[in-house]
């Protein structure tokens, strides 16, 4: 990165869901979340994202995401961003 600006990572839980919000992401992002059972939906900024089948897929693509059971964790992939970017599970 060449402005030499901070990247923020917040995160937030409340009974329906949680949320994680990064500030910017200056390359395609993968983030993991521990979660105790598979959400009902995942959003970036608002809007659905594709669920993929298996980690194959989900390495594959350009975005979505991916429940591993066996880790308790969702893995979130998305493209690059230099506006703050919201992930929510609910």
């Amino acid at each position: 990165d060449t402005d030499d600006a901070t990247t923020t990572i917040t995160t937030s839980a409340s009974g329906n869901g949680s949320s994680v919000t990064i500030s910017r992401a200056l390359v395609e992002t993968l983030v993991r979340i521990r979660v105790e059972s598979k959400p009902a939906s995942v959003n970036i900024g608002g809007a659905s994202v594709t669920e993929h089948a298996d980690r194959t897929a989900f390495d594959s693509g350009s975005s979505g995401y991916y429940h591993d059971a066996t880790t308790k964790s969702i893995w979130v992939k998305f493209g690059a961003s230099a506006q703050e970017t919201t992930i929510q599970l609910q």
